[in-house]
């Protein structure tokens, strides 16, 4: 497989790995400024940092930023990466056991159609019902 068709290194998916998410975030191009601040235009990578641990926390920028007062660059995407795998972990290991057991995804098809039998033949019913009473 050529190097092309491997995703980028700074690319976090559904299902990346621990490992990859500690890297993609840890190898984001930040400044050396020894403190946090959100400020797309100066900190263009500390502010993408901020937002992408706010996207997945919830905690409000600015809360983050005072929460991490006195604190450097690296405290930040340590922080960041254990949010990410916080949210994504989980998503990440329900997708591996869905892969790992070719007859899950037959079993969930399955289900469905019987439940969509189920409604078809109540919805056709009253249709039939409705459709007598002309």
């Amino acid at each position: 497989m050529s190097k092309s068709s491997s995703p980028p290194n700074f690319l976090i998916s559904l299902t990346s790995s621990s490992s990859h998410i500690a890297k993609a975030i840890g190898r984001a191009t930040t400044d050396s400024l020894p403190f946090i601040s959100y400020d797309p235009a100066t900190r263009p990578g500390v502010s993408i940092v901020l937002t992408i641990h706010y996207s997945l926390s919830g905690e409000p920028v600015h809360a983050i930023v005072a929460r991490l007062e006195g604190r450097g660059v690296k405290e930040l995407k340590d922080e960041c990466v254990q949010v990410v795998e916080s949210v994504l972990g989980p998503v990440r290991r329900e997708w591996e056991g869905v892969v790992k057991d070719p007859g899950y995804v037959e079993q969930v098809l399955q289900r469905g159609e019987e439940r969509a039998r189920g409604w078809a033949e109540e919805m056709m019913g009253e249709v039939r019902r409705v459709v007598e009473f002309r």
